[in-house]
Protein backbone atom coordinates (compact mmCIF):
# COMPACT_ATOMS: atom_id res chain seq x y z
CA UNK A 1 0.00 0.00 0.00
CA UNK A 2 3.06 2.33 1.07
CA UNK A 3 3.96 1.82 -2.48
CA UNK A 4 1.18 3.07 -4.47
CA UNK A 5 0.85 5.95 -2.50
CA UNK A 6 4.37 6.89 -3.19
CA UNK A 7 3.77 6.32 -6.71
CA UNK A 8 0.69 8.24 -6.77
CA UNK A 9 2.14 11.30 -4.68
CA UNK A 10 5.43 11.55 -7.51
CA UNK A 11 2.84 11.03 -10.17
CA UNK A 12 1.03 14.31 -8.83
CA UNK A 13 4.06 16.25 -8.75
CA UNK A 14 5.28 15.23 -12.23
CA UNK A 15 1.96 16.44 -13.34
CA UNK A 16 2.38 19.78 -11.44
CA UNK A 17 6.08 20.41 -13.00
CA UNK A 18 5.03 19.43 -16.58
CA UNK A 19 1.48 20.23 -17.45
CA UNK A 20 1.96 18.74 -20.87
CA UNK A 21 2.58 14.90 -19.42
CA UNK A 22 -0.71 16.53 -17.05
CA UNK A 23 -2.78 17.08 -20.14
CA UNK A 24 -1.60 14.09 -22.18
CA UNK A 25 -2.78 12.17 -19.46
CA UNK A 26 -6.10 13.66 -18.93
CA UNK A 27 -6.60 13.30 -22.61
CA UNK A 28 -5.87 9.70 -22.51
CA UNK A 29 -8.18 8.58 -19.70
CA UNK A 30 -10.85 10.49 -21.70
CA UNK A 31 -10.05 8.45 -24.82
CA UNK A 32 -10.26 4.98 -22.66
CA UNK A 33 -13.56 6.46 -21.14
CA UNK A 34 -15.28 7.05 -24.37
CA UNK A 35 -13.85 4.45 -26.19
CA UNK A 36 -15.45 1.69 -23.50
CA UNK A 37 -17.77 -0.33 -25.10
CA UNK A 38 -21.36 -0.27 -24.10
CA UNK A 39 -23.59 -3.25 -24.29
CA UNK A 40 -25.39 -3.64 -27.55
CA UNK A 41 -28.10 -4.97 -26.83
CA UNK A 42 -31.61 -2.95 -26.40
CA UNK A 43 -34.43 -5.22 -25.76
CA UNK A 44 -37.96 -3.45 -26.29
CA UNK A 45 -39.74 -2.91 -23.03
CA UNK A 46 -42.40 -3.95 -23.31
CA UNK A 47 -42.93 -7.02 -25.16
CA UNK A 48 -39.21 -8.30 -25.25
CA UNK A 49 -39.37 -9.51 -28.71
CA UNK A 50 -36.98 -6.62 -30.24
CA UNK A 51 -33.22 -6.94 -30.19
CA UNK A 52 -30.51 -4.63 -30.97
CA UNK A 53 -27.06 -6.96 -31.60
CA UNK A 54 -24.75 -7.74 -34.44
CA UNK A 55 -23.21 -10.96 -32.62
CA UNK A 56 -26.80 -12.51 -32.27
CA UNK A 57 -28.23 -11.54 -35.30
CA UNK A 58 -24.75 -12.90 -37.23
CA UNK A 59 -25.28 -16.30 -35.03
CA UNK A 60 -28.75 -16.65 -36.26
CA UNK A 61 -28.22 -15.63 -40.09
CA UNK A 62 -24.97 -18.57 -39.40
CA UNK A 63 -28.28 -20.64 -37.79
CA UNK A 64 -30.93 -20.26 -41.24
CA UNK A 65 -28.07 -21.97 -43.55
CA UNK A 66 -26.42 -24.65 -41.83
CA UNK A 67 -28.43 -28.06 -41.96
CA UNK A 68 -29.54 -28.19 -38.15
CA UNK A 69 -32.16 -26.03 -38.92
CA UNK A 70 -35.36 -27.82 -38.00
CA UNK A 71 -38.44 -25.31 -37.44
CA UNK A 72 -39.15 -23.61 -40.20
CA UNK A 73 -41.97 -20.38 -40.48
CA UNK A 74 -43.20 -18.11 -43.26
CA UNK A 75 -43.35 -14.70 -43.24
CA UNK A 76 -47.14 -14.16 -44.36
CA UNK A 77 -47.46 -9.93 -44.66
CA UNK A 78 -45.47 -7.23 -43.84
CA UNK A 79 -47.24 -3.82 -43.56
CA UNK A 80 -45.60 -0.22 -42.10
CA UNK A 81 -47.65 3.13 -41.13
CA UNK A 82 -46.43 5.74 -39.59
CA UNK A 83 -43.10 3.86 -37.95
CA UNK A 84 -44.69 1.19 -36.47
CA UNK A 85 -43.84 -2.13 -38.82
CA UNK A 86 -46.31 -5.23 -38.58
CA UNK A 87 -44.87 -8.47 -39.15
CA UNK A 88 -47.52 -11.73 -39.46
CA UNK A 89 -46.01 -14.94 -39.36
CA UNK A 90 -47.35 -18.17 -39.91
CA UNK A 91 -45.71 -21.02 -37.63
CA UNK A 92 -45.92 -23.34 -34.78
CA UNK A 93 -45.98 -22.53 -30.79
CA UNK A 94 -46.63 -19.39 -28.85
CA UNK A 95 -45.70 -15.54 -30.50
CA UNK A 96 -43.28 -15.27 -27.47
CA UNK A 97 -40.75 -17.75 -29.30
CA UNK A 98 -40.23 -15.31 -32.35
CA UNK A 99 -37.50 -12.53 -32.06
CA UNK A 100 -36.97 -9.82 -34.52
CA UNK A 101 -33.30 -8.35 -34.55
CA UNK A 102 -31.12 -5.62 -35.99
CA UNK A 103 -28.01 -5.66 -35.90
CA UNK A 104 -27.99 -1.85 -35.86
CA UNK A 105 -26.30 -0.99 -39.54
CA UNK A 106 -28.00 1.60 -41.33
CA UNK A 107 -27.01 1.36 -45.15
CA UNK A 108 -26.56 4.74 -45.96
CA UNK A 109 -28.26 4.81 -49.65
CA UNK A 110 -31.07 6.60 -50.98
CA UNK A 111 -33.06 5.34 -49.96
CA UNK A 112 -31.55 4.08 -46.62
CA UNK A 113 -31.87 0.17 -45.88
CA UNK A 114 -31.91 -1.75 -42.51
CA UNK A 115 -31.82 -5.53 -42.26
CA UNK A 116 -34.13 -7.07 -39.36
CA UNK A 117 -34.16 -10.49 -38.77
CA UNK A 118 -36.93 -12.61 -37.56
CA UNK A 119 -35.69 -15.76 -35.27
CA UNK A 120 -37.52 -18.56 -33.77
CA UNK A 121 -36.03 -19.01 -30.52
CA UNK A 122 -37.82 -22.19 -29.20
CA UNK A 123 -36.52 -24.29 -26.78
CA UNK A 124 -35.33 -28.06 -27.78
CA UNK A 125 -37.22 -29.81 -25.35
CA UNK A 126 -41.18 -27.83 -25.65
CA UNK A 127 -43.48 -29.64 -27.37
CA UNK A 128 -45.58 -28.10 -29.22
CA UNK A 129 -49.20 -29.25 -31.55
CA UNK A 130 -48.69 -29.59 -34.68
CA UNK A 131 -51.06 -27.17 -36.12
CA UNK A 132 -49.40 -23.84 -37.76
CA UNK A 133 -50.75 -20.48 -35.63
CA UNK A 134 -50.86 -17.03 -37.33
CA UNK A 135 -48.09 -14.29 -35.06
CA UNK A 136 -47.82 -10.67 -35.29
CA UNK A 137 -44.80 -8.59 -34.35
CA UNK A 138 -44.94 -5.10 -34.09
CA UNK A 139 -41.83 -3.26 -34.57
CA UNK A 140 -41.24 0.94 -33.25
CA UNK A 141 -39.17 1.73 -36.32
CA UNK A 142 -38.90 5.28 -34.59
CA UNK A 143 -37.75 4.00 -31.19
CA UNK A 144 -35.58 1.20 -32.59
CA UNK A 145 -33.32 3.60 -35.48
CA UNK A 146 -34.20 7.15 -34.12
CA UNK A 147 -37.17 9.77 -33.24
CA UNK A 148 -36.28 10.92 -36.98
CA UNK A 149 -37.11 8.20 -38.73
CA UNK A 150 -39.66 8.84 -41.81
CA UNK A 151 -41.30 5.56 -43.88
CA UNK A 152 -40.65 7.27 -46.92
CA UNK A 153 -36.56 7.49 -46.26
CA UNK A 154 -36.21 3.84 -45.58
CA UNK A 155 -36.03 0.09 -47.10
CA UNK A 156 -36.32 -2.61 -44.73
CA UNK A 157 -35.52 -5.93 -45.51
CA UNK A 158 -37.08 -8.54 -43.28
CA UNK A 159 -34.87 -12.38 -43.46
CA UNK A 160 -36.67 -14.99 -42.49
CA UNK A 161 -34.96 -16.75 -39.90
CA UNK A 162 -35.49 -20.25 -40.48
CA UNK A 163 -35.05 -19.86 -44.47
CA UNK A 164 -33.71 -18.38 -47.27
CA UNK A 165 -37.54 -16.42 -48.14
CA UNK A 166 -37.24 -13.13 -47.49
CA UNK A 167 -39.00 -9.78 -47.94
CA UNK A 168 -38.40 -6.21 -48.84
CA UNK A 169 -40.96 -3.63 -47.55
CA UNK A 170 -40.24 0.04 -49.63
CA UNK A 171 -40.80 3.34 -49.08
CA UNK A 172 -44.09 3.40 -50.56
CA UNK A 173 -45.13 0.42 -48.68
CA UNK A 174 -44.97 -2.50 -51.23
CA UNK A 175 -43.93 -5.84 -50.57
CA UNK A 176 -40.83 -7.85 -52.37
CA UNK A 177 -40.01 -11.44 -52.19
CA UNK A 178 -36.71 -11.38 -52.15
CA UNK A 179 -36.21 -15.05 -52.63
Amino acid sequence: MGHSKNTLIKTIQIMKTHPFFALASFIFALFFVSCSKEKATMVDPENQQVIKDKTVFDNYMKARTSATQTFYFELKEIKRDNGILTIKILGDCDKEHYKVVWDGAVMESFPMQIQLLIAYDRPKDLVCDASLHEHTLEVNLKELIGDDFKDSDYVIHILNGSQEKDKTINPNGTVTDKK
